[in-house]
């Protein structure tokens, strides 16, 4: 009667039970189950008892038969996952909860009620989530861009395989959670915190950085920092998105020393020399220091030129430009070439004069070794103009005329050597400059006229020539003379246009004369030395006799 009962009072325990429950003796035989157990399976273990394990699925078996054991040496509740057989040969997940009961077997065993709860479901939720995460991962990874997610601490919370790559972190870790900005080189740190910070505050942040892992050449990265949001509108995570743009960073500084760099020999080009003039200029007003620059010209190099050829001017120009570049100092100058046989050379917190006068006797040198090519020596000179700011000029085109002026006034006395600005010289360009600006008037106002100076015979006292001179009449009626325009005669254009109009002038008179009957006597004409350079002066002043038709026996 009392085995009744119990069995009666155990029966409507696990009748009780909400979730399927059989009752197992230590053996693993079900004696009883619920009735939603027998709904469950549907009389998959007709007729009881049955063994449950038997139910497992084969390679979730061991590992339940070892917890199940467990739970019978140490008589403690144990909770575990397995597929668990039902209706159909079909396998699902279940979570098991196995207790000991108060009741005995009736072999005086411990009974154990086994309860579980089908959670197939979510383990294929979880299973399929944990797929697509997966392949999420194998997305990023796939990415050459490196991908991080960054907590709002500035931890890491992920990051893909580039990123793991670029920052030397292992392409298998998983845990991560090291500060983002301490991967990141010492000097770009701070353009990450400035960034993160902006980030941080709801914006998107961008900065330019580098990475230098050991024995590995550097690579340039575009970062770009995105917040997001959760759904209560807080920042939760940064993404951060990393792109290598190394080889356009290369690619830019290619195109950039293409662009400030001379093709021949690799100094800064006339573009790049002004640029750092104008900024060594600003700078030496903001700190008030001194700048000394140098204007470089190399005589007779149109003689290498004309006799070598071209390859061997250019070849001395290389090895010129290596000498310059080799004996100033690369933080304190800067050494151009501005085109042809010309260089510059800028010192900046310039001491004193002498600096400058050292500076240009080392230059100065630099041609004192013998170059060759091709078995010929390459001989030349060198000219030097030099001027100080503030002290000769007050700004770049000031700067540049001074040195200018000291060096077309020592190539006026000769050519080579230094020559210092000094305030003289600028009386003495503005001289020439209007001189040349005068010239160019009478030629294009054809203010020219020839005087005739008579020539006489001083034993007869007869008159037996002509010397044309030149003259012309101002706007103060004043009579102006060739002292007036000196320096055009050094030029060869404005020389030979004036050589050219008193020609002209000239042949028109004598033509006149003989139109009148007069017997014409000779005229002499001056020229300027400059008119000589071309070999053909004589031929163009017989072609003009020959256009005037004036016969040549006189």
């Amino acid at each position: 009667m009392t085995s009744m009962s119990n069995n009666t009072q155990k029966h409507f325990i696990v009748e009780q039970i909400p979730l399927p429950t059989w009752v197992s003796d230590e053996n693993g035989l079900i004696l009883y189950c619920n009735i939603e157990c027998t709904e469950y399976w549907l009389d998959t273990f007709s007729p009881l008892p049955a063994q449950w394990l038997d139910f497992i699925y084969p390679t979730d078996l061991d590992e339940v038969k070892n917890r199940w054991l467990e739970a019978i040496r140490l008589q403690k509740r144990i909770e575990l996952k397995c597929r668990l057989l039902r209706a159909g040969n079909q396998y699902r997940w279940c979570k098991l909860s196995i207790q000991a009961s108060k009741y005995r077997s009736s072999s005086q065993t411990s009974e154990w009620y086994v309860s579980f709860l089908d959670i197939d479901h979510d383990i294929q939720e979880q299973q399929n989530l944990q797929k697509n995460i997966e392949i999420q991962n194998q997305m990023l990874d796939i990415s050459v861009d490196c991908i991080k997610v960054l907590n709002v601490d500035g931890t890491l919370s992920h990051m893909n395989k580039s990123g793991c790559l670029a920052l030397g972190v292992p392409v298998d870790e998983t845990e991560f959670g090291m500060k983002w900005l301490e991967l990141l080189p010492p000097h770009i740190r701070k353009r990450g915190r400035v960034a993160l910070k902006k980030a941080l505050q709801g914006k998107v942040a961008r900065f330019a950085g580098m990475s230098c892992l050991p024995d590995q050449d550097p690579e340039y990265w575009d970062n770009m920092l995105t917040p997001i949001h959760r759904e209560n509108g807080e920042i939760g995570q940064i993404l951060c998105v990393s792109r290598n743009v190394t080889q356009q960073h290369l690619a830019e500084n290619q195109l950039r020393n293409m662009s400030e760099r001379d093709e021949l020999t690799g100094l800064y080009n006339r573009r790049s020399f002004k640029f750092q003039l104008k900024r060594t200029l600003s700078y030496s007003k903001d700190t008030q220091t001194s700048v000394g620059l140098l204007l470089i010209d190399l005589d007779h190099f149109k003689h290498i030129n004309d006799t070598l050829g071209h390859s061997a001017g250019d070849h001395l120009l290389k090895v010129l430009s290596k000498r310059f570049s080799h004996c100033v100092d690369d933080e304190k100058c800067v050494v151009a070439r501005l085109g042809g046989d010309e260089f510059a050379v800028i010192i900046n917190n310039l001491n004193s004069e002498n600096d400058v006068r050292e500076l240009a006797a080392i230059l100065l040198q630099q041609l004192n070794q013998p170059i060759t090519y091709l078995g010929n020596v390459l001989n030349g000179g060198m000219s030097i103009g030099c001027a100080i700011y503030p002290q000769d000029a007050v700004d770049q085109s000031g700067l540049l005329s001074c040195a200018d002026m000291a060096l077309h006034d020592l190539k006026a006395r000769g050519r080579g050597g230094i020559r210092m600005y000094d305030p003289c010289m600028m009386q003495m360009t503005e001289t020439v400059a209007s001189q040349l600006n005068l010239a160019r008037q009478l030629i294009r106002h054809h203010t020219i006229q020839p005087y005739y100076q008579p020539k006489v015979d001083l034993n007869t006292h007869r008159v037996v020539g002509f010397e044309a001179l030149l003259r012309w009449h101002t706007t103060s009626a004043q009579r102006g003379y060739p002292a007036q325009i000196a320096e055009a005669f050094k030029d060869y254009n404005l020389a030979s246009k004036i050589g050219e109009t008193m020609q002209h002038q000239v042949l028109r008179d004598i033509a006149k004369w003989i139109n009148l009957g007069i017997t014409p006597l000779p005229v002499s004409l001056n020229a300027a030395p400059v008119e000589f350079l071309r070999d053909n002066y004589a031929e163009r002043l017989l072609k003009k006799v020959n256009q005037f038709q004036i016969p040549t026996h006189y």
